[in-house]
């Protein structure tokens, strides 16, 4: 990953220590199955998808 594409995703993305490993898993099998090294588009949707996936439900308040 160029130095430039990790410090933009660093900027734009507050992950936490798993999230970002699991950033890293997904990069890796991606290489594996493609034998490519992903895009920084592609390393976006990446971090982007792990950001949707913890985002807690919305909580709709009921009441007066």
């Amino acid at each position: 990953l160029e130095e430039s594409v990790a410090c933009r995703l660093a900027e734009r993305y507050n992950l936490s220590g798993g999230q970002i490993e699991n950033v890293v898993r997904k990069r890796t099998v991606e290489m594996i199955l493609s034998g490519v090294e992903p895009t920084a588009e592609q390393m976006e949707a990446f971090c982007r998808a792990e950001l949707l996936m913890n985002k807690p439900p919305e909580r709709r308040r009921i009441g007066f």
